[in-house]
């Protein structure tokens, strides 16, 4: 269990952190269910899953789960997988010798013989099991508070969806969430999007095997710290400066208070009074001249937001978090409150000249069932307006991709080319800064009686206050300034959280 060390949070353990705040501020409804019956592997089962058999299936494979050893080593076989998003294939999986425990535990929960419950998974159509949240990758160690869910529909019948039910370890139904991060970590059971070939565990055996505590690394998800050969998506950049200079030449000449060796020199506290060793004049100027241009999809008609900004440095890499804040997430499965954002990496070139380096796009960041398409790429995959990379949002869900192409191939999400009048900066301000969760910003000095975190809206009259740092029962997700209770989005401070701002 992640713990506060002295009552205060750990700055050093941001991925504990977002656990316990995970685990204390999320509610999830559980409700005991008996056994379930077991599918027959009989001929009518051929004729296609429907979702009591997934029920089964996911309920099974949740119980096996119970043993430590075979949650161990699934992580693994996860981790060394070399498919996207670490995906296996569910009957070749099941029926190798990686798998095989597993196959024999879910069947015993089933109360099936394993060579049943095989020829059943054989008569499916291709499946795929996965970790599928980028964060739930990440932080997740092989515990036991690991929900299993399954299910026929696709990518786009789930986003028409608020939950789905899944089964935790002790055989608990469990509603999982669709539109924000849940409290535990998911492993789904989807129909394959995944081209995994002809023999799937071939491949993944002759893969290189890794180290590593979970499926992937803070680096492989979210861009952070060190960058790692080894096991990296992205191509590590050249520190020797060819990297820097080979993307477009246009940046942002942040003035002598801001070059590589002035920005992070603080002459007193005034100058850097959220204590993140940046000078905040240099803060507000990466920001708002770095801020990128969204391209919105030509019938967008939930374009209207309150967007916010925070600042973080390592070494000498700068970056801007941007949260677009939107007040209403529109289509399928629509709700109050869209937390999407994204993140820019700045560093400087030569005197004080910045460019970008990486851009992380969020993208349903952190939801379940294979909608999590967040990832970090180099900055010159992006086309620019100057220094204002290009963003392309999907229509009414605003989630954010490097072009339009990129946008289409996911399902569910829409956009559209650039067209003059449906580009727009994100629209942040210098007064926009909510500094970072150890030293906020005093974001609304006029609303007493709350953490200096929180805000009414500014810019439209709307009823509801927003935290962006703070955590309490009342405020456990992003609701758009639509007040505090019924439907929203993942809260800010979780995502803050997972990339230790």
């Amino acid at each position: 269990m992640p713990i506060l060390f002295g009552g205060q949070w750990n700055r050093k353990a941001p991925f504990s952190v977002l656990a316990l705040a995970l685990l204390l501020f999320s509610s999830c409804s559980r409700d005991s269910v008996a056994p379930l019956t077991p599918v027959p592997p009989s001929a009518e089962s051929g004729a296609g899953p429907n979702e009591a058999m997934m029920q089964r299936i996911s309920y099974g494979f949740a119980l096996a789960l119970a043993d430590q050893s075979l949650r161990v080593q699934l992580l693994e076989d996860f981790r060394d997988s070399p498919f996207p998003q670490h995906s296996l294939q569910l009957s070749a999986y099941s029926s190798g010798g990686r798998g095989h425990a597993l196959a024999v535990a879910v069947a015993r929960g089933l109360e099936m013989e394993v060579g049943e419950y095989l020829a059943l998974l054989r008569k499916l159509p291709e499946f795929e099991i996965a970790v599928s949240s980028s964060v739930d990758r990440a932080l997740w160690q092989g515990s036991d508070d690991v929900v299993v869910v399954a299910t026929t529909s696709s990518r786009s019948q789930l986003l028409a969806r608020h939950s789905i039910s899944g089964f935790d370890t002790r055989g608990n139904r469990v509603e999982v969430p669709l539109t924000e991060k849940g409290p535990f970590p998911v492993i789904s059971i989807l129909p394959a999007r995944v081209d995994f070939g002809t023999n799937p565990e071939a491949r993944r055996g002759l893969t290189p095997k890794r180290a590593g505590m979970s499926i992937s690394t803070m680096q492989e998800e979210f861009g952070m710290d060190e960058c790692n050969e080894l096991v990296a998506v992205i191509e590590c950049l050249d520190e020797g400066g060819s990297g820097l200079n080979m993307y477009w030449q246009a940046g942002v000449h942040a003035g002598p208070e801001c070059t590589a060796s002035t920005y992070k020199q603080i002459v007193t506290p005034a100058h850097d009074e959220d204590r993140d060793t940046i000078k905040d004049v240099c803060e507000s100027i990466f920001a708002v001249n770095f801020q990128p241009s969204l391209v919105f999809h030509t019938s967008e008609s939930h374009s209207a937001r309150e967007p916010y900004w925070a600042v973080k440095r390592n070494n000498d890499v700068v970056s801007i978090m941007y949260l677009l804040a939107y007040y209403y997430d529109g289509g399928a499965g629509s709700h109050h409150g869209d937390s999407e954002f994204i993140i820019l990496r700045v560093a400087p070139t030569t005197g004080d000249h910045w460019t970008i380096r990486q851009i992380t796009t969020s993208s349903h960041w952190g939801v379940c069932c294979g909608m999590d398409w967040t990832e970090t790429t180099d900055a010159s995959l992006f086309g620019y307006d100057r220094a204002h990379p290009f963003v392309y949002v999907s229509n009414g869900k605003h989630a954010n991709y490097r072009d339009r192409v990129e946008c289409d191939s996911r399902i569910g999400d829409t956009c559209s080319e650039r067209a003059g009048s449906n580009v727009s900066p994100v629209g942040v301000r210098v007064t926009d800064n909510i500094g970072n969760r150890w030293y906020p910003f005093d974001i609304d000095p006029y609303l007493t009686g709350w953490p200096r975190d929180c805000t009414r809206a500014q810019r439209q009259p709307r009823p509801g206050i927003e935290c962006f740092y703070s955590l309490n029962m009342l405020i456990s997700h992003f609701g758009g300034w639509s007040g505090y209770y019924g439907s929203g989005a993942t809260h800010y401070r979780t995502m803050l959280d997972a990339y230790g701002f």
